[in-house]
């Protein structure tokens, strides 16, 4: 028996036909592909098991550990140290995620069907794109290959389709997109020489982003301070880079040391540290030398426009730069975070809560903004060195209109909204994330669950993804007017229609707990729970909760029945601990103007 691991599609499907066998889509565009081929394929989910994200994640906390002790390759200049450091982890743990994730898939897959020949998809080598794992690098090649050879297994490659834009083009349009975006850095320069001369004595707040509704932030901002400026600031240019010889060959000397293969650069006897370093040298490092000659830039406008405050939401990559600058020259630097922080529950969510963290509530901010009572359990966990202000909802969790006469109106219906944020492969978080199959299986499990249930629908927000697409979710989703794929509204469209979200970790479930909507926690394999929530267990009567937990697909049908009949939107008291009240909430900038 034959088995084939494809991360890309085929150049021609005749080729699984003559391989025969088991073929394991790594993808689920590729799985819908092969079963619109009407050619059967399984996914990932029977081979990365909840154990499997616990193995991974213990694995990769040592990797991480390693490279904060060996990485010693920091520019000094303008002293900064933690953005460097953190933001090289943070893109090397993509990496080494993929090649764990890769591993246990194929090791776990041999181990159950004892294959006589093994085969995985190959396209062209091309350069990346990017500082993520790209098809074209054939990783998953190079691993199966390495794999076969250590159990004396035969291997062949499957060619398949190459993606009809380079690397190179790819990183070019990025480039020039950024460029637009901002403009030249010496315009930039030269508009804040003006601002300093024209308005010299002028209070500046600076913000480094419209987006994740930032925009209604500043604006509210503006109506509150009418004697303050609000300018957007520019964007330092990341631009990869090989011209920087002392930090570049410092890389290469980090590089060679990796390639050694040290003990937490490998995994179920599979080494993987020479292909962590490839990625390092190939995108990584040029990246990382990029970004530390932004530093120059922001310095350099900091002391122009000389700000009573920097306003973030961690939303750009030199967000932690700008940090850690702000810090230095004493300037208030305050993160109102796009995402969700919880309090872990046990140590593996330590580990990746920790990481995650890193690049948001941990990195050197002056002040953090809390914007519900939960993101104090992170406070308390990990104890981040800075001032705390519990303003309440400012980026996300803003009152919804509690409406239905909006487009797509289903009438009497009632409607249960799903919305998630699974990571594609090559950007996984074991543990406290969904991998793209499990959050599939989420989606399938609820559609079951609703076909069942008369004057109910399902709508799941969706935000098409490389990996998984609307086509994607037609084809490995049941068939049904009573499942709407809503991929135009906003999400607080969605959620004003909504009597109920099902999530397993996502800062949607925030939002709904701050708009009085109750929220059903669920899916992968019940390993997770975001907030700690009412445990359903079928057969045991529901009481009004604002957060209800469903471990296994065998309760999911007893918890959404109970949760509707129940009906606890808008019930103010069972949501209380979740809400900061009027008088507990601390205005984002009276204290520091």
């Amino acid at each position: 028996m034959k088995l084939s691991f494809l991360n890309s599609l085929p150049t021609d499907p005749k080729d699984l036909a003559t391989n025969g066998g088991i073929i394991i889509a790594m993808k689920p565009t590729v799985h819908a592909w092969l079963l619109r081929q009407n050619i059967a394929a399984q996914n990932t989910l029977p081979y990365f098991s909840n154990v499997s994200h616990e193995s991974a994640l213990l694995s990769s906390d040592a990797a991480a550990q390693w490279l904060r002790a060996e990485a010693k390759f920091l520019e000094t200049t303008f002293g900064i140290e933690y953005a460097y450091r953190e933001m090289f982890i943070f893109l090397t743990r993509f990496a080494i995620h993929y090649c764990l994730w890769v591993i246990d898939v194929v090791q776990h897959a041999i181990d159950r069907h004892q294959p006589t020949g093994l085969f995985a998809s190959c396209q062209s080598s091309r350069p990346a794109g990017s500082f993520y794992i790209e098809s074209c690098e054939n990783y998953l090649v190079k691993l199966v290959r390495i794999i076969a050879q250590q159990r004396g297994i035969p291997f062949k490659i499957v060619r398949s389709e190459e993606n009809s834009v380079s690397g190179k083009f790819r990183m070019a349009y990025s480039l020039l997109r950024g460029i637009l975006k901002s403009g030249h850095p010496m315009l930039a320069t030269a508009r804040y020489k003006w601002l300093k001369k024209r308005f010299p004595k002028r209070k500046k707040i600076l913000y480094t982003t419209t987006a994740y509704q930032m925009d209604l932030v500043i604006e509210d901002l503006k109506s509150g301070f009418p004697n303050v400026d609000f300018e957007l600031l520019a964007e330092s240019p990341l631009i990869p880079s090989r011209r920087l010889p002392p930090q570049w060959d410092a890389f290469q000397t980090f590089v060679a040391k990796l390639r050694q293969n040290s003990p937490p650069f490998s995994y179920l006897g599979v080494p993987f540290g020479d292909l962590v370093a490839q990625k390092i040298e190939d995108n990584i490092a040029p990246y990382l030398v990029g970004y530390l000659r932004s530093t120059p830039f922001l310095d350099q406008w900091l002391d122009l426009l000389e700000p009573a405050a920097v306003l973030t939401n961690a939303n750009r990559a030199d967000d932690k730069l700008l940090a850690e600058l702000c810090r230095k020259k004493g300037i208030p630097n305050i993160v109102i975070s796009h995402g969700s922080h919880i309090s872990p529950k046990n140590d593996f969510e330590r580990i990746e809560w920790g990481e995650h963290g890193k690049q948001f509530l941990s990195a050197p901010y002056s002040h953090i903004a809390l914007q519900s009572p939960i993101a104090e359990g992170y406070i308390g966990a990990y104890k981040p060195d800075a001032l705390t202000l519990k303003t309440g909802p400012l980026i996300w969790g803003r009152k919804i209109k509690r409406v239905r006469d909006l487009p797509l109106d289903f009438g009497a219906e009632k409607i249960v909204l799903h919305a998630g944020t699974p990571k594609i492969t090559s950007s996984l978080r074991f543990q406290i994330y969904e991998t793209p199959d499990e959050y599939i299986q989420s989606l399938k499990d609820l559609s079951n669950v609703i076909l069942k249930m008369e004057n109910v629908r399902l709508v799941i927000k969706f935000r098409p993804m490389e990996e998984i697409s609307i086509e994607t979710l037609t084809t490995l989703l049941p068939d049904s007017p009573k499942i709407t794929i809503e991929t135009k509204q906003t999400f607080r469209d969605s959620l004003s229609r909504a009597d109920l979200l099902v999530s397993f970790s996502s800062t949607t479930i925030e939002e709904a707990l701050q708009n009085q909507i109750p929220v059903l926690l669920y899916g992968g394999n019940g390993r997770y729970q975001h907030i700690p929530a009412q445990r359903v267990k079928k057969g045991v009567p529901l009481s009004k909760s604002a957060l209800y937990f469903a471990p296994d697909f065998s309760d999911l049908e007893f918890a959404v029945r109970g949760i509707l009949a129940l009906s606890p939107r808008f019930d103010e008291k069972i949501f209380e601990p979740y809400i900061y009240g009027e008088s507990q909430r601390e205005s984002l900038l009276g204290k520091i103007l």
